[in-house]
């Protein structure tokens, strides 16, 4: 397994002074940010690697040598439960996958593995615990960060189903947003599940899944008597669902 190197760069036009931070500890933390200094010393590169060897051994076959730098799916089931997922409703899975930037649902690279862990410097299972259940927070709490997690769920829970996939079955759409609290989040949740389960024939698209995100931070978000269908660029399925709410309110 190699580790994968950054290299800082900086271009100079005309006379200028620059002080440079290169870590590993900065004054400003870029939220989102990947691979951002990933230097660690020899014990601390050891620990890392033994903990993804660990899951990687589980579930993956010694003759399946295209899988050696990959956690699968048993390996990233136990590693969630490890960091402290209890229950299927805990976004544990999710979160690891949005942070290690997961391109195949349940698979973690080895490459991205490093480069996370050094970066948030978590050496230890107990360090990645810890790292999980503050990203749990920051997704809480933060709205740009809430966004991107959102945003990525979506296409990891359908690259579940293979590349030509465009939309997600409704009950999986309507379990993600509920892990993702929406029945805290939006006022009328309750409503819009029903709409998607009696009304609905088809599962939900990507534009769905990120204008439902406008109207919750929309004043119709709080009020849907305020919602005006000539404005806001929201596509049919909304209106169709303002519809369904003023006809059973």
């Amino acid at each position: 397994m190699k580790m994968p190197t950054l290299h800082p760069c900086v271009s100079f036009y005309r006379g200028c002074v620059m002080n440079l931070n290169l870590g590993p500890t900065f004054k400003h933390k870029p939220v989102g940010f990947y691979g951002l200094n990933p230097t660690i010393n020899a014990t601390q590169k050891k620990n890392l690697l033994n903990i993804f060897i660990k899951y990687h051994k589980k579930g993956t076959s010694l003759s399946d040598s295209m899988s050696r730098d990959v956690i699968k799916m048993k390996g990233v089931q136990a590693l969630v439960d490890d960091v402290g997922a209890t229950s299927p409703m805990d976004p544990h899975l999710l979160l690891l996958a949005w942070k290690l930037r997961s391109k195949k649902f349940c698979e973690f690279m080895d490459n991205e593995w490093m480069v996370l862990w050094a970066n948030e410097q978590a050496f230890s299972i107990e360090d990645i615990k810890s790292t999980v259940n503050r990203w749990k927070k920051e997704v809480e709490t933060n709205d740009s960060s809430f966004k991107s997690f959102y945003l990525f769920v979506f296409d990891y829970l359908k690259s579940e189903k293979g590349a030509t996939c465009t939309a997600l079955e409704k009950e999986d759409a309507i379990f993600a947003w509920t892990l993702l609290g929406f029945d805290k989040k939006f006022k009328y949740f309750k409503q819009w599940q029903t709409y998607w389960q009696t009304e609905r024939k088809t599962g939900v698209n990507r534009d769905a899944w990120v204008m439902i995100l406008k109207l919750i931070d929309s004043p119709a978000g709080k009020d849907l008597t305020k919602y005006d269908p000539d404005e806001g660029g929201f596509p049919l399925v909304i209106d169709e669902f303002v519809e369904y709410w003023q006809e059973h309110k």
